[in-house]
């Protein structure tokens, strides 16, 4: 059996490819630990206030079919453990801004709506959010759900908001906000 990275000559496929030299890779930013240590911490924060089962489930189906309020719910859940997880893994401001970048060109971008459509913080707003902040907290709810509203044309946010927060509050078995 050929080794997964063996020079192209002795392989047919490459399981672990490398990016070419005039693309950069999130690995060029962090060694492929430190990317490994990043993914585990946000999928630590996930677990600790247990962001998968049943309600997220529900959030996911829901959101798809075009509510507002269970997208909303999804990014609170994903902006926490961006928030939180990049804090654990004692990344620099630097690093949080390169390696976003890095991910949005590789994932081609996207507008702040459509992340939004899909329940995720746009890569810009988690490096902002990520260097501001180290625990994700109310006010920080309220911030990301301001903006969330603006930008999906929400009419009554303050209504809308105090709906999204008590939705996820109720869910929560650890407190976070």
């Amino acid at each position: 059996m050929d080794a997964p990275c063996a020079p192209a000559e002795e392989r047919q496929t490459c399981l672990f490819p490398t990016a070419p030299a005039h693309r950069p890779s999130f690995f060029s930013s962090l060694s492929p630990q430190e990317f490994v240590d990043v993914s585990n911490q946000m999928y630590i924060v996930h677990l600790k206030y247990k962001d998968s089962g049943f309600h997220k489930f529900k959030w996911r189906n829901l959101g798809d079919l075009g509510f507002n309020k269970y997208n909303a719910c999804i990014l609170l859940t994903e902006i926490r453990a961006d928030i939180e997880g990049l804090a654990a893994a004692n990344l620099t401001d630097d690093e949080i801004n390169i390696s976003q970048k890095i991910l949005k060109q590789a994932n081609n971008g996207g507008t702040k709506e459509e992340t939004y459509k899909r329940g995720y913080p746009s890569r810009e707003q988690i490096i902002d959010f990520a260097s501001r902040y180290k625990i994700f907290t109310e006010e920080v709810a309220y911030e990301i759900l301001e903006d969330f509203c603006m930008v999906m044309k929400i009419r009554d946010s303050n209504f809308f908001i105090r709906g999204v927060i008590d939705t996820f509050k109720s869910v929560q078995q650890t407190k976070s906000i």
